[in-house]
């Protein structure tokens, strides 16, 4: 059974053609292997990066949080220089765009803290400290990024203003 050679290279050059027309995909696959490629590590490209700023954001909360901490201890020393940078630090974090709603409530505490659960109780009360004056700012900002009323009590001494009357409206 030995076939002629001729009979055999018109076999294997019909196998060749039949797999090329059957093979068809092969030439889209060769042209778009690139493309794909491209694609891939296009994706790729941006998985990491958002994985990196995700990781640069989580990092910056993390160092303000850090410094937030830092400013609440010097608020509660008690020495009234400290208190006065730590209120002052308080104020700029509060602007911060890391802090948030959360956070905000945090600051609202601290500006409680230092104007006092009703704050001066008479009109004839003193004037308000740079310490007391920076916090209410706190509080006037932190409430306007809250998308709250601030008490007008909070508002004139924010303002510097010695006229305390109509104490009695605070909340």
């Amino acid at each position: 059974m030995v076939m002629p050679l001729i009979a055999m290279r018109s076999v294997v050059d019909a196998a060749v053609v039949d797999a090329a027309v059957d093979s068809d995909w092969l030439g889209w696959a060769v042209v778009l292997g690139p493309a794909a490629t491209l694609c891939a590590g296009a994706i790729a490209g941006a998985v990491a990066y958002a994985a990196i700023a995700q990781r640069r954001r989580a990092d910056a909360k993390a160092e303000w949080w850090r410094r937030t901490q830092w400013a609440l201890d010097e608020v509660l020393t008690g020495a009234p220089e400290r208190r006065r940078v730590g209120v002052a630090v308080l104020y700029r974090l509060a602007e911060s765009e890391l802090a948030t709603p959360d956070d905000l409530e945090v600051f609202d505490a601290a500006w409680g803290l230092l104007l006092g659960v009703g704050g001066p109780v008479a009109s004839a009360a003193p004037a308000p400290s740079a310490t007391e004056t920076t916090a209410a700012r706190g509080r006037v900002l932190t409430d306007r990024r809250r998308g709250r009323a601030t008490p007008e009590w909070v508002e004139r001494i924010a303002a510097g203003s010695a006229a305390l009357e109509g104490a009695d409206e605070r909340v």
